[in-house]
């Protein structure tokens, strides 16, 4: 941010650099809220056709929804072609 400020020619006062990084701080954790590493549990939304797949905390509905979805040929030969909002929309 230093440098940043240095190239256009601005001079910051310390209370302001610390609000800014605190404000950036608190960016960051909320984030990491909101979207929280990555640990597979579901990589079923990006590759519904890899494998058999049935979910313990979906209701019996939707797991045979998910079951349709994953044997439905036409459905598979389309998800490579479209984005997932795209393939959420079909049925």
């Amino acid at each position: 941010m230093n440098q940043y400020l240095e190239e256009l020619g601005k001079v910051v006062s310390e209370n302001v650099k610390q609000g800014i990084t605190e404000h950036h701080r608190q960016l960051q954790n909320s984030f990491e809220e909101y979207f929280p590493p990555n640990n597979n549990d579901n990589n079923w939304m990006r590759y519904p056709f890899s494998g058999s797949i049935q979910k313990e905390d979906f209701s019996f509905n939707e797991n045979e929804q998910l079951i349709d979805t994953v044997n439905d040929s036409v459905s598979m030969h389309k998800f490579p072609t479209i984005s997932l909002s795209s393939f959420g929309q079909l049925n």
